[in-house]
């Protein structure tokens, strides 16, 4: 998978599995779907992306326009600032070195 850095391919191969296990994150395999569909059918990862649910805290002297932008409707629940805010937390983002950038950008694993 990734040549440049033992730490990527230990995490793949080894901590995702026990993260999933116990529920601290989620990794998602991005696939070439063009060796999937071949006569002679691979499973090629070209990359993974590993997200956590978080939570962040904010200062309580942070604006109420800032909250209302981190929970994208409103910056109080029941008058009271919010302060704590459910987030995603990327913990992994990794490309196979068979793959260069404009094969398959950092944007483009986001978005797969």
């Amino acid at each position: 998978m990734c040549k440049e850095d033992e730490d990527i391919e230990n995490f793949l191969h080894n901590r995702a599995i026990e993260f999933e296990k116990i529920s601290k994150a989620r990794t998602y395999l991005i696939v070439d779907a063009d060796e999937l569909m071949a006569e002679d059918s691979k499973f090629v990862i070209c990359g993974y992306i590993s997200l956590a649910l978080k939570i962040l805290t904010i200062s309580e002297h942070e604006s109420n326009r800032i909250r209302k932008k981190l929970d994208g409707f409103n910056a109080k629940m029941h008058g009271i600032p919010i302060q704590e805010f459910p987030v995603y937390l990327i913990g992994q983002l990794a490309r196979d070195s068979r793959y260069t950038n404009s094969d398959l950008s950092g944007s483009e694993l986001l978005h797969s």
